[in-house]
C-alpha cells in the first residue's frame, strides 16, 4: 500500500453537482511551529510506524509494519500501549480515520484476491464491512460524529472520492479526486489534480468548493481538518515533503527537528491543537504527537 510519505495517488476535478472553485488567499508565517511538545511514537520492532489521526480524547489511529512488510493497525492512547485493529481474517489491514467516540475506518486485503476493501470498527468492537457496489478498491479515509464516511476509491485507471451515510453512498466525484478528512460540520478536505504533475487541496462544505495551495509549493496535500477548520497535510516534493498547519488562513510549515529528518507529514489535527503525522530519518519512519501546535492568535 501506499502511504502518505511515498504517495503516488494522484486525484482531481469536481463533484457530481455544480461548483465553482474559489481559490483562497493566503498567508505564510515566517516562523515553522517550533514551541510545541513532540514525541516520536514507535510501534516496538517496527520497521516504520504511522499515525493517521487522534480524537479529543487523545485517542491515536494507525498502523506500522515489521520486516515481512505486512501492515497491522492499532490504536494508542500514549504511544506505548498499542491496541490491535485488524480486521478478522485478513492479510493487511491500514487504519485511516477515527471520530470523537472512538470509531475507527480504514481498509484491508484478503488472500483470495488483490482488492482493497473497507471496515468500520465500532467504538464497542464490531466490524462492519463498507463498500459500495460495483465499485474497486474501497478505501474509507475519515469518519465524523455523525458517522458520515469518506474516502477513495480506486477502479481500472481512475479514482474518485466519496461520502457515505448508514452504509450507503450519499456522493461520488467524478474521477481523480481524493478525499481524505471530514470534521463534524461536515466540511471535507483532500487534494486534486490541477495541471500537468501538479496538485492542489481543496475545501469542501456546503457552499462549494475552495481551492489552496501552499505558497511556491507545486503540491499540497491536506491530510486532516478539525471542528475549528485547522487543516493540516503536507507540501513539496515526495522525496522530501514537510507537513503544514493552515490555521485563519496562515499556513505554518511543520517539521520534526533533528539533522537527520528528511520528511514530514502532518495526517490529523484535533480540536486541543494536537497534531499527529509521520517523519523520516536515517532510522526509518515514525510516528509523532505534537501537542500544543496550534498558534494561540
Amino acid at each position: 500500500m501506499k502511504t502518505p510519505m511515498e504517495l503516488t495517488k494522484r486525484v482531481s476535478t469536481q463533484m457530481t453537482h455544480a461548483y465553482t472553485p474559489v481559490l483562497l488567499p493566503l498567508l505564510i508565517l515566517a516562523l515553522t511551529v517550533a514551541a510545541a511538545a513532540q514525541k516520536p511514537i514507535n510501534f516496538d520492532g517496527a520497521l516504520a510506524t504511522y499515525i493517521k489521526g487522534i480524537n479529543d480524547a487523545g485517542l491515536m489511529v494507525g498502523y506500522y509494519y515489521k520486516e515481512d512488510g505486512i501492515e497491522h493497525s492499532f490504536t494508542t492512547y500514549d504511544g506505548k500501549t498499542f491496541k490491535s485493529v485488524d480486521y478478522p481474517n485478513a492479510i493487511w489491514t491500514e487504519a485511516g480515520g477515527i471520530n470523537q467516540a472512538g470509531d475507527v475506518v480504514g481498509f484491508y486485503g484478503i488472500a483470495a484476491d488483490t482488492l482493497i476493501r473497507g471496515f468500520l470498527l465500532t467504538a464497542n468492537g464490531t466490524w462492519v464491512p463498507l463498500d459500495i457496489p460495483g465499485r474497486f478498491n474501497f478505501m474509507p479515509e475519515g469518519i465524523n460524529s455523525n458517522h458520515t464516511i469518506i474516502g477513495c476509491m480506486h477502479n481500472p485507471g481512475t479514482m474518485h472520492g466519496w461520502t457515505m451515510q448508514n452504509g450507503a453512498a450519499v456522493s461520488i466525484s467524478s474521477a481523480w479526486m481524493m478525499y481524505d478528512a471530514i470534521n463534524d460540520s461536515g466540511t471535507i478536505v483532500g487534494w486534486a489534480f490541477s495541471a500537468p504533475n501538479k496538485f492542489v487541496g481543496f475545501i469542501l462544505n456546503g457552499t462549494g468548493e475552495t481551492q489552496f495551495s501552499y505558497p511556491n509549493s507545486r503540491d499540497t496535500e491536506p491530510w486532516g481538518i478539525n471542528d475549528y477548520g485547522d487543516i493540516v497535510g503536507r507540501y513539496g516534493p515526495n522525496s522530501a515533503p514537510h507537513g503544514f498547519l493552515l490555521h485563519k488562513d496562515k499556513f505554518s510549515s511543520i517539521d520534526m527537528p533533528g539533522s537527520t529528518v528528511t520528511a514530514t507529514v502532518a495526517t490529523g489535527i484535533n480540536n486541543l491543537g494536537t497534531i499527529v503525522g509521520i517523519f523520516r530519518d536515517e532510522n526509518g519512519r515514525h510516528g509523532f504527537l505534537w501537542k500544543n501546535a496550534v498558534p494561540l492568535n
